[in-house]
C-alpha cells in the first residue's frame, strides 16, 4: 500500500483509444472548522465533504501551503464528513496554520482522479511513491 506519491514533472497520461489527453488530479477534502485556522499544533482536523472515498489509514494529505500532514486515523473514509487524526510536517516539510482555514482544501496524496473525455485505456505516468517514514525528507526548503 502506497501512503502518496509526487507526480515527476506533473501529472501526465493520454488515451490511447483516441489519443485523447486525460486530466489526472489528486482527490480532495475540505475543511469544517467554522471559520478559526487551525494551529500549527493541531493533532487533528475535521472535514466537511470529500470528492473522493479515502483509502485505509494511513495515508498522506497536503495543504495549499506544500505542507504534508499523514492521517494516522480517519474516523469516516467512506463518509464524505470525518474526523482525521494527524502527524504534522512529515517528509521534510514544515507544519504551518496557513492552508489550514475553513474551507480550505486538502489534496489526497494516495488518490487519482482521471477525466477524460472519451472510453478507452488511460496511461499515467508518475513519478516517487512517497516513504512510509513520515521523517524521511522529500522537501526541500533551500534554492537549487
Amino acid at each position: 500500500k502506497v501512503k502518496g506519491f509526487i507526480p515527476s514533472g506533473g501529472f501526465a497520461g493520454g488515451n490511447v483509444t483516441g489519443n485523447n489527453p486525460g486530466t489526472y488530479t489528486y482527490g480532495t477534502v475540505t475543511i469544517n472548522n467554522g471559520g478559526t485556522a487551525y494551529t500549527a499544533s493541531s493533532t487533528s482536523i475535521v472535514i466537511q465533504s470529500g470528492v473522493v472515498t479515502r483509502s485505509s489509514n494511513p495515508y498522506y494529505v497536503m495543504t495549499g501551503s506544500g505542507e504534508i500532514i499523514e492521517v494516522l486515523v480517519d474516523s469516516a473514509p467512506t463518509n464524505a464528513a470525518s474526523t482525521l487524526t494527524i502527524r504534522r510536517a512529515c517528509l521534510g516539510t514544515t507544519a504551518s496554520a496557513t492552508g489550514l482555514a475553513n474551507t480550505n482544501v486538502l489534496c489526497v496524496l494516495n488518490v487519482i482522479i482521471c477525466a477524460c473525455s472519451s472510453v478507452g485505456t488511460n496511461t499515467m505516468i508518475y513519478g516517487v511513491p512517497l516513504p512510509d517514514e513520515e521523517k524521511a525528507k522529500v522537501a526541500s526548503t533551500s534554492p537549487r
